[in-house]
């Protein structure tokens, strides 16, 4: 009888000791489950807040790139005001020159003012030139428009993947680096026909920021950025070279790490290339980078090719 309790008593404490382990399982399961969120929720912001920021550094280029375009509009404005003043005060003698032969007057007087305005105002010349700052105009307006859209895919925080094409993506970017670069580089591209991926085109974006800047500051006077999009059909490669000032050996195996830079002080974060690295990394892809110094930079990354979420 004793032996039956004891066993009896002996099986509740180890059901006991289970149900308290399985508990404490689940527990520290649950607490992992909320970490690893908080830290993919950290994550995120903070290579939102480095794609401010690379916004940031380049607000001057931008706005300089968005300030030309304005100029010329404002200028062709003006030039068409006074031409809608010329053209205006013709209208006005050729209604006077109408109502005149309505209610038969002499016209003669007024005949010879409109053939004195149209010489005056060249009126052949007006009617092209107007063409011309018209279409001049559009061009500068969609220029606005596609560096505010490129802006605004940047700098979106959302998390989405959605069908994009990576050319498109590219050339987003370079309309945003385009004013950091090209006084010292020539930037030639060489697109593949590349399928469309689904992807982040805010978060790739900012890879390509990264890279293209990079490769910018590593040319000195003058030099190349060459980018190269190609496929195999399961897999898209895009890779970004430059005949820069390259990368040391012992430099190269840290440039992915997290704060490391060999910028001066307020010139970079040391987030960059970490961040692209970890960006590419959750699009099931890898990046790598070949150097050679004083011969220039090639980073390599390779996606897959996405054809559902």
């Amino acid at each position: 009888m004793n032996d039956d309790i004891n066993y009896k008593a002996a099986y509740e404490r180890q059901k006991r000791a289970r149900e308290i382990a399985e508990e404490s399982l689940e527990e520290m399961s649950r607490e992992l489950y909320d970490s690893s969120k908080k830290v993919a929720k950290q994550k995120a912001q903070l290579a939102h807040q480095e794609r401010l920021a690379s916004l940031g550094q380049l607000s001057a280029g931008i706005a300089h790139e968005i300030n030309n375009p304005t100029g010329f509009i404002k200028s062709n404005i003006n030039s068409l005001k006074t031409y809608y003043i010329d053209i205006k005060d013709l209208l006005d003698h050729y209604q006077k020159l109408q109502h005149a032969i309505n209610n038969g007057q002499t016209t003669q007087d007024i005949s010879n003012t409109i053939d004195e305005l149209a010489d005056d105002m060249d009126l052949d010349y007006l009617i092209n030139d107007i063409d011309s700052l018209i279409s001049e105009s559009l061009e500068g307006i969609e220029r606005i428009h596609e560096i505010i859209m490129s802006m605004k895919n940047f700098s979106r925080a959302d998390k989405s993947f959605q069908l994009i094409n990576i050319n498109d993506c590219i050339e987003n970017t370079i309309k945003l680096v385009n004013n950091e670069i090209k006084y010292t580089c020539q930037l030639k591209t060489d697109y593949g026909d590349i399928p469309n991926t689904y992807a982040n085109m805010g978060q790739l974006g900012q890879v390509f920021l990264n890279l293209l800047t990079n490769a910018g500051q590593a040319i000195v006077s003058s030099g190349t950025i060459n980018i190269t999009t190609t496929t195999d059909g399961d897999n898209i490669t895009i890779i970004v070279s430059d005949n820069g000032s390259g990368i040391p050996d012992e430099i190269k195996r840290k440039i992915f790490k997290p704060f490391f830079t060999t910028k001066g002080e307020n010139e970079g974060t040391g987030l960059g290339l970490s961040i692209s690295h970890g960006i590419i990394e959750e699009h099931q892809g890898t990046i790598t980078v070949d150097s050679v110094i004083d011969e220039g930079t090639t980073f390599t990354i390779t996606l897959p090719v996405a054809t559902s979420c």
